[in-house]
């Protein structure tokens, strides 16, 4: 079954990346048109400047991990795990303005 490996809306950086995949034979295809200057002639009115997006997929599931690396090295932008720190700050923020809360409200 076919896995969607990365969205853009960039036709030239999808191009650029199913040629170097099929370059290391990794069989791959893409789905959707991308941002284009002209999508305001076949555009709905009101949606003219509306990105379409890019869905790039790998036939087989072996192939998963190659692709990533691919992307990367052609420059894809990587998702980026929230730090814990930041739960954990949010966190003992709400509890100080819960404490605060209820000392106001008991005066």
């Amino acid at each position: 079954m076919a896995q969607l490996v990365y969205e853009t809306t960039a036709p030239d950086f999808a191009d650029r990346a199913l040629k170097a995949m099929r370059k290391h034979d990794i069989l791959c295809y893409r789905v959707g048109q991308g941002y284009s200057n002209r999508a305001w002639q076949f555009a709905t009115p009101g949606s003219a400047l509306s990105e379409n997006q890019i869905y790039i997929y790998v036939e087989r599931d072996a192939d998963y991990a190659a692709p990533s690396r691919i992307l990367i090295e052609l420059g894809a932008v990587v998702d980026k795990p929230i730090p814990r720190w930041v739960f954990v700050a949010l966190v003992a923020l709400a509890a100080l303005v819960s404490i605060w809360l209820a000392v106001e409200l008991n005066k």
